[in-house]
C-alpha cells in the first residue's frame, strides 16, 4: 500500500502575524505503510522511517520553515507552538498524529540582518494502516519580541 503524506501545514493565522511568514509547510513526503510505525522529520532537514513504514517516491518531505523579520538587527525573539497536531484525510480515513513538534534555531535572533529562517520538524505516529491518500493538518505558531 503506498500512501501519501505530505502537508502538515502550518495554520493560516500564522501568516498574519506581523514580523513571520511561511515559507514552507511541514511535508512528510510519501511513505508506504505495511503497519504501524513513524516518520520523522528533523528541523535541519533529514527524514526518517521506522516500524512497518518506508520511505518510497520523490517526495521527500521537508521541514516547515518560517521566516521572521524584526526591525533591527540583533533582536531576540521566541517561536511558540503546541507539541502535537492532527492530519485528516479528505478520503474519510482516520486521522494521523503529529508529536513532538520541535524548530531550530533552539536560540533565536535575528544576527546581524533583520530576518532569519525558522524550522519546524515532527513525528508522525502512524499505528495502523491508513487508507490512501493526501492527510493535511495545521497548527498555530506565535511570535514574541521580548
Amino acid at each position: 500500500m503506498l500512501l501519501t503524506l505530505p502537508l502538515g501545514s502550518i495554520g493560516a493565522s500564522a501568516q498574519f502575524v506581523e514580523g513571520l511568514s511561511v515559507v514552507a509547510a511541514l511535508r512528510f513526503g510519501t511513505v508506504a505503510v505495511l503497519g504501524p510505525g513513524a516518520v520523522t522529520v528533523f528541523p535541519q532537514g533529514t527524514r526518517l522511517a521506522d516500524g512497518q513504514v518506508y520511505l518510497v517516491g520523490p517526495d521527500s518531505g521537508s521541514p516547515a520553515q518560517l521566516l521572521v523579520t524584526s526591525r533591527g538587527p540583533n533582536m531576540s525573539f521566541s517561536v511558540s507552538m503546541p507539541s502535537s497536531f492532527t492530519l485528516t484525510s479528505q478520503s474519510g480515513a482516520e486521522p494521523l498524529s503529529v508529536v513532538n513538534l520541535s524548530k531550530a534555531p533552539i536560540v533565536t535572533s535575528t544576527g546581524p540582518t533583520a530576518s532569519t529562517t525558522v524550522t519546524i520538524g515532527g513525528t508522525l505516529q502512524i499505528t495502523g494502516i491508513p487508507g490512501p491518500g493526501t492527510y493535511v493538518g495545521s497548527f498555530p505558531v506565535a511570535l514574541a519580541w521580548p
